[in-house]
């Protein structure tokens, strides 16, 4: 039983850091589109992502995250 709950916790945290990580996109989409509100949320929504410590997170926002920023034509080069 011990195990199963640290399997379960474990999941948990993954699911709540890649809700995080979906906000912190919907910000990043946002402000290419010019929507000045979202730089507060976006910068929160990266402190509370970088204090989960959850190395994939980190890890997908290493490698995945600069993809978000660019435009489709920047993409395509």
């Amino acid at each position: 039983l011990v195990g199963s709950q640290m399997c379960i916790e474990t999941v948990w945290n993954l699911f709540k850091a890649a809700d995080k990580i979906c906000a912190y996109i919907k910000c990043i989409e946002e402000k290419k589109a010019g929507n000045t509100e979202f730089d507060r949320a976006a910068e929160s929504t990266l402190e509370s992502i970088n204090a989960l410590g959850i190395p994939e997170a980190e890890e997908f926002m290493k490698e995945f995250l600069d993809g978000y920023r660019l435009t489709l034509d920047e993409i395509k080069e």
